[in-house]
């Protein structure tokens, strides 16, 4: 890949955010996923403060912002 290809490919790429919704069987029913401003504290706080309910148990593989969620529960999966 040549300079000007990684350059234009970085400049069509958004930070996005993803949510499952899961049944009690753990498989996926629902998933909501949203472009954000960057992965950021306050941006990520906003997202999951509009679209995930309080209850929610929130799951993260590495984004440790977004498990910090308040009202949230935080599990790891490993």
């Amino acid at each position: 890949m040549s300079r000007r290809d990684a350059r234009t490919t970085l400049a069509n790429t958004a930070p996005f955010v993803a949510a499952v919704a899961k049944n009690h069987e753990g498989h996926p029913i629902a998933l909501r996923m949203g472009v954000v401003e960057g992965l950021r504290k306050t941006e990520l706080a906003a997202w999951a403060a509009k679209l995930i309910h309080p209850d929610s148990i929130v799951v993260s593989d590495s984004l440790h912002l977004l498990s910090r969620y308040p009202g949230a529960s935080s599990t790891r999966p490993w």
